[in-house]
């Protein structure tokens, strides 16, 4: 094949039907990208530490992996996801409305190919780090066992896996978030701010995930008018600190 990457990432979004209808599809499609990502670093990492090679070797394979993580990798996860999704979709006849969770909408996407989609760009990948590559036969070693790994049911069990992991997160900070107003309600200073800054320190989910750092940001905001006050916020103000 000599198709680029981005070549084939831009064909890929031209024949892509828009999906985005609303908040809860994108996070969910997210959701799903991540959890591809993930389960293929996993078993990147798996695959090169039970290839019988010198240390070396593993050495290289490793940083070939850590390259493709950022850019290409996520590029590919990314446009293999909404093409299947859109894919799904249509074979099974339904609508953007009827995915009610993201267990639903991986189905869908595997049912419209996510795994070969996957699969076809994770070739796009290892054919350009195949040329003038010195340790090409090792590269190329490793990138068939990953391609071979999207197609078995572990790969979809893995998915599974990270997105229970990432439910259990978002329902613990959301869990936070309740103590946070139950503080409020009791006005418990001591508690109101402790529980902010540890709302405000989940890094990786705040950055990730748009329901999260906007619940985050609205106690944030009351946070610190209810510190100048001292006291409980008017409806007003209320409304204030969820526009901020």
């Amino acid at each position: 094949m000599n198709n680029t990457i981005e070549e084939i990432i831009t064909r890929a979004k031209e024949n892509v039907r828009d999906i985005e209808l609303d908040n809860s599809i994108v996070a969910m499609k997210n959701d799903l990208s991540k959890a591809s990502e993930t389960a293929l670093d996993k078993a990147a990492n798996y695959i090169i530490k039970a290839m019988p090679v010198p240390d070396a070797i593993k050495d290289i394979l490793k940083d070939v992996k850590e390259a493709i993580k950022t850019k290409d990798l996520k590029n590919v996860v990314s446009t293999a996801v909404t093409s299947s999704i859109r894919e799904g979709l249509e074979i099974l006849g339904l609508s953007n409305e009827s995915i009610k969770n993201v267990y639903k909408l991986k189905d869908v996407a595997m049912k419209g190919g996510l795994a070969q989609a996957l699969k076809n760009g994770i070739e796009i990948i290892a054919n350009n780090y195949l040329k003038n590559n010195i340790v090409g036969k090792y590269v190329y070693n490793f990138f068939d066992k990953l391609k071979n790994f999207v197609l078995t049911n572990s790969f979809s069990e893995k998915i599974n896996e990270f997105l229970r992991k990432l439910e259990q997160k978002k329902d613990k900070f959301f869990e936070k978030c309740n103590e946070w107003y139950n503080s409020y309600a009791n006005m418990d200073l001591e508690k109101i701010n402790s529980i902010a800054k540890n709302l405000n320190g989940e890094k990786e989910l705040l950055s990730q995930y748009l329901e999260c750092a906007k619940e985050n940001q609205v106690i944030q905001n009351m946070t610190k008018m209810v510190n100048s006050k001292q006291e409980k916020l008017t409806t007003n103000q209320l409304q204030l600190c969820k526009t901020l």
